[in-house]
């Protein structure tokens, strides 16, 4: 098959943990990487950016990646909506005029939705959706948080348009069903995996000595400084700790050390009188993060809502035991007192409490790691990407 995946506002061979660069573009990444082994082509429109790391590979021969320049080098996501008829017919302009034969669109996020109903139509094909976040479910979870005016609305168009949506979890598929009162019948569930060639267990000691670490209790955080990650609990939570704990809590992502959120992320972390206990390591090459996951002891995630939560699975698959929200498809993941704690109403001394049991009792950290690489080792990528496409060609017949 020939295949058009959109990500308009943000390229999928991005730093993850830098500015739009998250979990949505580690499964692009993954997913158009396996359906290349799989035998089939794949265009990725984006639009243009500073630092793109993709680079060729052997197999990848069959990936193009496509950037067209919109707006200006550092508009706003949200701005981006004005734009998306101009990218639609920045593709389709592409597609004529080097002769693709293209047999679906598969677009990601709300903008790339409407980017990707607007081709469908234009080529009479099908169009195929993820949100990976939606506007009524981060209301839900996070009120304060302020979305675009449009988004809404034009999300549910696109479900009622699109031929299909695929859901990344049984709990983002019942939020669409629910919440803008789309048809079951047109929801399909795949839960993505793990790409285990680059996350597995590296030994502690070494994975320390690579990163220049202490030889002390470590605590480690992975992603975007958003309000939607619960940044604010993950600073309650550290101040509970160190009443106890001599340790220090690693942030992983925000861009660069200079970067405008980590900037204003340290004045809090200073104001808290955390600045002997909270480390800021800005973003970092997605081949490095297996050394900070491996040589931690806990990772945890405080997110107000994941609609899978990538980061767990990473940390999943390198034997680090993780306590995460009880919020969106972390639950599908992490099995509450097997691989995992998971905690509810995003509350910092539950957190805290977690945290504090793997940190003191090595026997249940160890445990917890290894039920939870038995559980990243489970989901497979190959796998999820052979039954979407199984469906794929079942629809385009």
């Amino acid at each position: 098959m020939n295949i058009v995946i959109v990500s308009m506002h943000s390229c999928p061979m991005g730093t993850p943990g830098s500015s739009d660069v998250g979990g949505m573009n580690i499964y692009l990444y993954n997913l158009a990487s396996n359906l290349v082994q799989l035998g089939h082509n794949v265009w990725i429109f984006t639009k243009s950016h500073e630092g793109c790391t993709y680079n060729t590979q052997e197999y990848y021969d069959q990936i193009k990646l496509v950037h067209f320049t919109i707006g200006e080098s550092k508009t706003d996501k949200s701005d981006l909506f004005n734009y998306t008829e101009e990218f639609s017919n920045l593709i389709f302009d592409f597609v004529n005029i080097n002769s693709l034969e293209i047999d679906l669109v598969y677009s990601h996020y709300w903008l790339s939705g409407i980017v990707g109903q607007k081709l469908t139509q234009l080529f009479n094909i099908p169009h195929f959706v993820t949100f990976h976040t939606m506007a009524k479910t981060k209301s839900k979870y996070s009120p304060n948080n302020l979305e675009h005016p449009q988004r809404e609305v034009n999300e549910k168009m696109v479900m009622e348009s699109a031929d299909f949506i695929i859901a990344l979890s049984n709990t983002e598929s019942i939020d669409i069903r629910d919440m803008y009162q789309i048809s079951q019948k047109k929801i399909m569930v795949f839960p993505p995996g793990v790409d285990l060639t680059s996350f597995s267990p590296v030994n502690k000691s070494l994975a320390k000595q690579k990163l220049s670490m202490k030889n002390e209790k470590n605590v480690l955080f992975v992603g975007r400084i958003d309000p939607i990650k619960g940044i604010e609990i993950l600073l309650e939570m550290a101040k509970i700790l160190k009443v106890k704990f001599q340790y220090k809590l690693l942030i992983v992502g925000g861009g660069s050390i200079n970067s405008k959120e980590l900037i204003e992320l340290k004045t809090k972390i200073c104001i808290n009188g955390l600045s002997n206990y909270v480390e800021l390591i800005g973003s970092v090459p997605h081949q490095q993060l297996k050394f900070f996951y491996s040589a931690v002891d806990v990772f945890v995630l405080t997110s107000f809502y994941e609609s899978l939560g990538f980061v767990l699975l990473e940390s999943m698959a390198c034997a680090t035991p993780v306590v995460a929200s009880n919020v969106g498809g972390i639950p599908t993941i992490v099995q509450d007192t097997v691989n995992g704690f998971l905690i509810d109403g995003n509350n910092a001394e539950s957190f805290a409490e977690k945290v504090g049991e793997l940190l003191d009792n090595n026997n249940l950290n160890n445990k917890m790691g290894l039920e939870g690489l038995k559980k990243a080792r489970s989901m497979s990528w190959i796998n999820m990407t052979t039954q979407m496409v199984d469906f794929f060609e079942k629809t385009i017949k």
